[in-house]
């Protein structure tokens, strides 16, 4: 049984949306000379599919009763009515705005300009304008989604024109880029759990994208896993690197190219391991969440590993006296060391010592 069963104030609001787009449609279509440029009737034709599609999807798991007055399946036939009243030119003009509108290039410029705001983070607190503008953005992916989904008014309609496949393939770009962005849509977490409800979603597999988008506490412990799995080395090999500096690094080819196993000797060590865990990976903004790739997580980290620089400097002194281990490996793993919190020139010392 649905938990949604009852639920008949989430449809009579759905209803209502149904209601105001089908009337400024209408409205629009009889009164206005439309010109060749403006794509207003487009829009509030795509509203309007999108206002029956959402009302025609609650209405499979609430049960409807005699508050309302356009019962679903007839606010479907009236919006079909009107699909094919446009006719063929109106079809047209209608599958020029969705190419345009649902362009992954449109999409992905939207996007860009919310990540691409210096103030921006998942955990920004954020004004009512900049939460309905990213919500909006979101639901796009809901009405290209069912714009597609058999069953529904439009896909009934482009079915029988045999065009399917334009609007799949729309839809399979758009969500190449929906998915490069998902730190805005844990930005957004309780808001898209305000419209699962309000929606009257359920995780079914036309649905389960819904359920898919992480909290931000959920993406940043995802995070710590994936760091951990991968293994300490590469973030302290990103640290290194980031403090070798590029000149430095024409010094010394040969510690470079063997840089992986020097990293790897040094973080064998449980003072390391330990310093490496307790990082705060919070303090990784990550445009997409990625692991050792994420520069800005590298950067935060080897700030980090310098303002913790005496457990390191301990620990070299430690292998100084250490009297098992190899000349030219114990100077290696020295170098490593002094690389990693950011004393190039000591470094750069301890090797000219090996030749």
């Amino acid at each position: 049984m649905s938990i949604f069963k009852n639920n008949i104030s989430v449809l009579s609001s759905l209803e209502n949306n149904w209601l105001e787009y089908f009337s400024l449609t209408t409205e629009y279509f009889t009164n206005h000379q439309i010109s060749k440029d403006d794509f207003s009737f487009e829009y509030l034709l795509n509203k309007l599919i999108y206002s029956t599609n959402i009302y025609y999807r609650a209405s499979k798991l609430i049960e409807i009763d005699s508050s309302i007055q356009i019962k679903p399946a007839n606010a479907v036939i009236m919006t079909s009515e009107i699909l094919n009243d446009i006719g063929g030119s109106g079809y047209n003009r209608f599958k020029i705005f969705c190419e345009e509108y649902y362009s992954k290039q449109r999409f992905e410029s939207l996007l860009n300009g919310i990540v691409e705001n210096d103030s921006w983070d998942i955990n920004t607190i954020k004004d009512e304008f900049s939460q309905e503008k990213e919500i909006s953005f979101f639901l796009l992916r809901d009405e290209i989604n069912l714009i597609n989904r058999s069953g529904f008014v439009f896909r009934e309609f482009i079915d029988k024109k045999n065009e399917i496949n334009f609007y799949t393939k729309l839809e399979k770009e758009f969500i190449i880029v929906f998915n490069n962005f998902k730190d805005i849509w844990t930005s957004i977490y309780k808001d898209i759990q305000y419209y699962r409800h309000y929606y009257s979603l359920e995780n079914t597999d036309d649905d389960k994208w819904w359920f898919e988008v992480k909290s931000p506490e959920m993406a940043v412990e995802n995070l710590k896993k994936a760091i951990y799995n991968l293994n300490p080395s590469k973030l302290c090999e990103g640290a290194i690197i980031t403090n070798i500096g590029i000149e430095t690094q024409d010094l010394i080819p040969d510690f470079i190219k063997n840089i992986g196993t020097n990293v790897t000797s040094l973080v064998q060590n449980p003072k390391i391991l330990s310093l490496v865990k307790s990082f705060d990976y919070s303090l990784a903004p990550g445009k997409h969440w990625g692991p050792s790739e994420n520069k800005e997580l590298v950067n935060n980290f080897t700030i980090y590993i310098k303002q913790r620089q005496q457990i390191i400097e301990d620990l070299i002194k430690l292998i100084k006296e250490e009297s098992e281990i190899d000349t030219d490996r114990k100077k290696d793993i020295i170098a490593t060391a002094y690389f990693l919190i950011g004393k190039q020139d000591d470094a750069i010392e301890v090797l000219n010592e090996s030749e």
